[in-house]
């Protein structure tokens, strides 16, 4: 009965010291994670181009829409294009929802479907880059 008493206890032991290493040699793996992604976040923010609101004429009759886009960027070429394409992108921006009304952008589904149509337009604008997401970071709509 000893024996059987002793093998557990040097079982339990074992265990317990083989979780604690793992524990805190996996500790230190997570703060050089921390790290490269503090790293990323920085470079993820340099690749951002913002296109401040800017109040846009609707379809119907003393419909506004005030809108503001924020376009990530997968590399500086294609930022410094977006940068430079801000003109155009705004233009599309006017084509666009010159053809909607608030009650079209209105909603989840709306507002859905607006997204994909602007970031469809932003990514076939962008030539010598390549564009990893555009966000339309405002919407208001006014009648």
């Amino acid at each position: 009965m000893k024996k059987i008493i002793i093998i557990l206890t040097v079982i339990l032991l074992l265990v317990g010291g083989g979780a604690g290493a793992y524990f805190f040699l996996s500790k230190g793996k997570d703060k050089d994670k921390k790290g490269s992604e503090e790293i990323n976040v920085e470079e993820l923010k340099a690749l951002v181009v913002d296109i401040p609101v800017d109040t846009y004429t609707l379809a119907g009759m003393g419909q506004y829409a005030k809108i503001s886009l924020s376009i990530q960027a997968k590399d500086a070429e294609a930022k410094e294009e977006a940068t430079y394409r801000t003109p155009e992108i705004r233009a599309m921006l006017v084509k666009e929802l010159s053809t909607k009304t608030s009650f079209e952008l209105r909603g989840g589904r709306g507002f859905d479907t607006l997204q994909k149509l602007v970031e469809e337009n932003v990514k076939s604008q962008i030539k010598t880059g390549e564009i990893e997401s555009v966000n339309i970071t405002t919407l208001q709509l006014q009648n």
